[in-house]
């Protein structure tokens, strides 16, 4: 036995009768053409108190429950509820059963559709919006529906239990509100019946019945109910035959399509035949290919002609005929057979082993226009070339027309396709098709270390792009991504414009065979998340002739992983084996600005270099970086000393041998100066194999060339003079300026001066001088000069006097002549 409040609206309950079904009026009455009914409680509002039109509610006693009580669940007391979230429009009809009131509610409907309904369906959701306190008693409301029914308690009721509101919160032990609006706490429900006599006029009713379970109930409630009734048939008489439902409106000769033919009534009504009607069908134009008779079963209004086709082009007549029943005919449009293929946006050109640019092979009729009927399979094939041809040679024609757009050749040349079709006669031959080999990137000179992110660091790539277009001038865009990214990303970094970085891409124009030579680009990391210390990225390029559109994706992926060192101030990873430093080269590079530097850990120059980039002046500018070292970043932002250069190195467990070849190459990839050392310890001190993480490692001479240089000029010889040091040798050499050969000499180190006869006077001279350190290493820089030796004397000496007379020797005097110098 449940104890629960009992509500104010039970004083005077007992002198309420049940109202009859005409005081609620109806909630629908179906009618022909109208015969759904649908509620969704909405419209009883956020407080209303009043029920639906055509609802009711009641107590197991017969006592009219006229009222609903707004509730959100809360509510605890036996009665009929307008339940909803607090202030919601969603509202839905609910039911608490209690010791002292059990309800009953439902609603009364009418037949007005002048036909027996046979046939009802019903729909809703229950929602529960409180849970019962009995984990054994699972709480149901039972649906019935009756036709002599007056009210929700009187006459004879039939369950359809579908319609049930059935407790879903089975294993509450407690009451309490629910939103029943959750998917936790709502089920759909359904229920439909048939063979029913609701007589026109009729009236039924509908109800869900509450019991009074153990402990405290819950609330339950329908909510988007639904109900939809089906009349019977109307009694009738076929005399006539119908074609309809053609499957296709004008179809192509061949082609297969379905008809229907229906038994009517003379006003067009469809209606069942008495017993077995055979239909035959017919055409004037031609003759039908397939199964051109049918059955109309008994009891059934329609038959189809299934995968039937005409043979002959034009306006066609369809003729279906039954005994005892007018004819049936309908026109049809026969549309000609495709009879001829033909190929569409064939690419004039393309490269071997790459798809072409989609093309197209259309089935069309004699006057030239698409068959859109045709969905057989057209197949291409290689008329003529040298190669092999590849992808999805057989495509089903949509609408008439086949797609290929998968489509490579195996080698260059010229091509040709053929193209055959089912059921089409005759093929085609395509336009020609001009492949080329396809482009391809060398990676000629590609650094296995750069720098990090956020420390910008420089360096150059030597590239050759062949199979391009002859004496064409190409853009390129080239990035750098992550090792195993997708190949379609063209990465991150900048790239040296021939102004600035970034700003746009730098070009190359192509030889008479199509190829770029070597070429240098410059690129830079940044702050890209690509280029944390430790990652490997590879090279990604495409190229497009200049003012042309960029390919969106990467044409070249690069084969040379580049690791990206830790040289920030601070180290970015706890890792060591990506720690890196480092080096600059004084002393021994002036003769070589603007040439391409390669550093290397084998005094061969074996393998990739561990850096590239230009020297001092390059032909990029870093900026100035204050994330580098002074000097390093002075170098690079082509602030410092003409010659001297900046690389970045490993160090530790991936750079145990140090740096033991400085290498230089020109614009074509010439070697034309190095400098090795045997154990990477250089003349100056420098251990490049022991640098820690971030050191700036110095390789240079162990001397540096003597100051004033300068020169005495003759006639026919120069005096070469310098201020002394501290050298084992001195090398000078000289050339005439309008020859390439040069002619030398080794002084001693002591020596201060150097004189070199036998010049052609009035002639325009080179000089130059470097010092051959102590230490054995010669400083590579050469200090130069040039001067012009003087005229031919036309003067003599004046008065020549032997003043000292000797048996072995003799001392002369003479006048002073200011006109010329000798030496």
């Amino acid at each position: 036995m449940k104890i629960i409040q009992k509500s104010a609206w039970l004083i005077g309950a007992a002198i309420l009768a049940l109202s009859s079904p005409k005081s609620f009026g109806q909630a629908k009455s179906f009618a022909a053409g109208d015969l759904t009914y649908t509620q969704n409680f909405d419209g009883m509002g956020t407080t209303g108190t009043a029920y639906p039109t055509g609802w009711a509610g009641s107590s197991s006693t017969g006592t009219a429950i006229t009222t609903l009580t707004v509730t959100t669940g809360s509510a605890n007391s036996g009665t009929m509820y307008n339940v909803g979230s607090a202030g919601a429009i969603d509202r839905a009809l609910g039911t608490l059963a209690s010791n002292s009131v059990t309800p009953y509610f439902g609603a009364s409907f009418q037949n007005t559709t002048g036909s027996l309904i046979t046939d009802i369906a019903w729909t809703g959701v229950m929602e529960q919006w409180r849970t019962g306190s009995s984990s054994t008693a699972n709480e149901t409301v039972a649906f019935e529906y009756s036709f002599d029914a007056t009210s929700v308690t009187t006459g004879t009721w039939t369950a359809a239990t579908g319609m049930d509101l059935v407790e879903k919160q089975t294993g509450s032990t407690s009451s309490g509100l629910l939103d029943g609006n959750q998917a936790a706490n709502k089920t759909a429900i359904s229920a439909s019946v048939s063979g029913l006599g609701w007589a026109n006029n009729g009236t039924l009713w509908i109800r869900w019945k509450d019991v009074n379970d153990t402990g405290n109930d819950g609330i339950y409630a329908i909510d988007d109910f639904s109900m939809t009734v089906t009349p019977a048939a109307a009694a009738c008489t076929p005399t006539q035959l119908a074609l309809k439902s053609i499957t296709v409106a004008s179809p192509t000769v061949g082609q297969t399509f379905n008809i229907t033919v229906e038994s009517q009534t003379g006003t067009g009504v469809a209606c069942a035949v008495g017993s077995d009607l055979n239909v035959t069908l017919s055409t004037n134009l031609g003759s039908i290919v397939g199964t051109n008779t049918a059955t109309i079963s008994n009891g059934s209004t329609s038959a189809t002609f299934t995968g039937i086709s005409l043979t002959q082009a034009g306006l066609a007549t369809l003729t279906a005929t039954g005994a005892s029943f007018t004819n049936a005919t309908q026109s049809v449009t026969v549309q000609e057979a495709a009879s001829q293929l033909v190929f569409g946006s064939v690419p004039s050109s393309g490269t071997a082993t790459n798809m072409v640019s989609t093309f197209t092979v259309t089935a069309k009729r004699t006057d030239n226009s698409t068959d859109n009927t045709y969905g057989g399979n057209v197949t291409i094939s290689k008329a003529s070339g040298p190669g092999t041809l590849d992808g999805t040679l057989t495509k089903t024609a949509s609408s008439g027309v086949a797609t290929f757009n998968d489509i490579t050749f195996s080698a260059a040349g010229t091509y040709t396709l053929l193209a055959t079709a089912t059921s089409v006669a005759g093929t085609v031959t395509s336009t020609n098709i001009v492949i080329s080999v396809a482009p391809t990137m060398t990676e000629a000179f590609v650094p296995q270390y750069w720098g990090m992110q956020n420390v910008i660091t420089p360096m150059a790539i030597g590239l050759r792009i062949s199979n391009l277009q002859a004496n064409t001038t190409y853009d390129i865009r080239l990035g750098l991504d992550t090792l195993g990214s997708a190949n379609t990303s063209f990465g991150a970094g900048s790239i040296w414009s021939g102004s600035a970085y970034g700003a746009t891409n730098p070009s190359f124009t192509t030889d008479a065979s199509g190829n770029s030579g070597l070429f240098w680009v410059y690129l830079r990391t940044s702050g890209n998340a690509r280029f944390k210390a430790g990652r490997f990225v590879t090279i990604r390029a495409a190229v497009a002739i200049n003012g042309n559109t960029m390919p969106g994706t990467p044409m070249f992926v690069g084969a040379n992983q580049i690791q990206l060192l830790d040289i920030s101030a601070s180290a970015s990873t706890a890792s060591t084996a990506d720690d890196g430093a480092f080096v600059k080269v004084n002393n021994y590079l002036n003769d070589y600005a603007g040439q391409y530097v390669m550093i290397y850990n084998n005094t061969a120059g074996t393998g990739r270099p561990l850096y590239v980039h230009q020297n001092q002046t390059s032909t990029d500018d870093n900026g100035s970086q204050g994330s580098l070292p002074t000097d390093i970043a002075t170098i690079w932002d082509n602030a410092g000393v003409t010659g001297d250069f900046a690389g970045v190195v490993p160090i530790g467990i991936n750079n145990p041998n140090g740096v033991r070849r400085v290498e230089v190459r020109n614009a074509a990839g010439a070697i034309i100066y190095a400098l090795t050392d045997a154990d990477g310890i250089w003349p100056n001190g420098t251990a490049t194999g022991s640098l820690i993480r971030r050191q700036v490692g110095a390789i240079a001479a162990s001397c540096n060339n003597p100051s004033n240089f300068a020169a005495i000029l003759g006639a026919s010889a120069i005096k070469l003079t310098w201020d002394a040091g501290s050298y084992n040798a001195i090398e000078v050499q000289w050339k005439a300026a309008s020859t390439s050969v040069w002619y030398g000499a080794n002084p001693t180190g002591t020596a201060v001066a150097y004189r070199i006869i036998n010049l052609v006077p009035n002639t325009k001279y080179n000089f130059r001088l470097r010092c051959r350190c102590i230490a054995g290493d010669v400083n590579a820089n050469w200090d130069t000069l040039s001067a012009t030796t003087l005229s031919t004397p036309t003067c003599s000496p004046i008065s020549p006097v032997i003043v000292t007379p000797g048996g072995t020797g003799a001392r002369f005097d003479w006048s002073s002549y200011t006109t010329n110098t000798y030496i």
